[in-house]
């Protein structure tokens, strides 16, 4: 069942991804490798609940979609039994103030229902290189209880220049593609970085059988989705809380869980599975 979502209600079960993220990100997920990419959980099958579309705003045609629209799909991964829902997608920093207009509590009773029932949430931290535990800003769908936040990591594990950050805000790190600085991810000369622009970038799928190489927190989040994948596929009975800890435990690079740019560290999908099997 794959679907587009307008007005909080599926219209399209065939959606087609004119864009180009939503298939990038799916690549990074669970490409089969029999051309091109393999993804992190290549025996993974896909679907497809797309949010966005492009609409014509005041003369300017742009890509959007609605907070009922996003919930909506995550209440559809989770009525469909789905390992995971994938959201690289969020919002920008937002103000504590808008607490107020119920947001985030609109977003932590879905993704604690599909939590419930079985679907790890895994969400994009966000690319404006915020510090999410000061000031009280925040972000959604990833700063909600319940979600799996992933910051982006570059080739040498550290937190890559554009990733929002923050102590308890961030559960994972997954490579996201770049370096620390925009200066150092640019950089073409293999004389000074071990991985010359542009790969240290994630490479994946694009529409048209093409391939792209591509950076951000929404590439990294679907690593972490397929983990998610791979885990559920050794530990079937295993709830959304209890994967998730498997996913964390998995991790390498810092002690603790609690690590402001990474939280539990930088993903391993291999220890992660081999946590199971202990």
């Amino acid at each position: 069942m794959s679907a587009l979502f307008s007005s909080g209600d599926p219209i399209d079960d065939h959606p087609w991804d004119e864009h180009y993220h939503g298939t990038h990100v799916a690549g990074t997920a669970a490409a089969t490798g029999d051309v091109g990419v393999i993804g992190t959980a290549p025996d993974a099958e896909l679907v497809s609940l797309k949010v966005f579309w492009f609409e014509e705003i005041d003369g300017e045609v742009v890509l959007t979609t609605t907070t009922a629209d996003i919930l909506a799909a995550i209440t559809a991964a989770a009525a469909i039994d789905a390992d995971a829902a994938n959201m690289s997608l969020g919002t920008p920093p937002l103000d504590p103030q808008l607490n107020a207009a119920g947001i985030r509590v609109a977003y932590e009773r879905v993704i604690q229902y599909a939590s419930r029932e079985g679907t790890a949430v895994v969400a994009s931290a966000g690319n404006s290189d915020a510090n999410l535990q000061q000031g009280g800003y925040f972000t959604v769908p990833n700063s909600t209880a319940g979600a799996l936040s992933v910051s982006a990591t570059g080739p040498n594990d550290e937190r890559v220049f554009y990733s929002n950050y923050g102590t308890n805000e961030i559960d994972v790190g997954a490579p996201g593609g770049g370096y620390e600085t925009l200066e150092k991810t640019l950089e073409e000369d293999p004389a000074e970085v071990a991985w010359p622009y542009p790969l240290n970038l994630v490479l994946s799928t694009i529409p048209g059988g093409e391939y792209a190489w591509l950076a951000g927190t929404s590439m990294a989040a679907p690593q972490v989705a397929g983990t998610v994948a791979l885990v559920r596929e050794l530990a079937p009975d295993a709830n959304a809380r209890q994967v998730e800890q498997a996913v964390k435990a998995g991790c390498e690079g810092v002690d603790g869980q609690s690590d402001s740019d990474t939280g539990a560290g930088r993903i391993n999908a291999k220890n992660a599975c081999e946590r199971v099997d202990d």
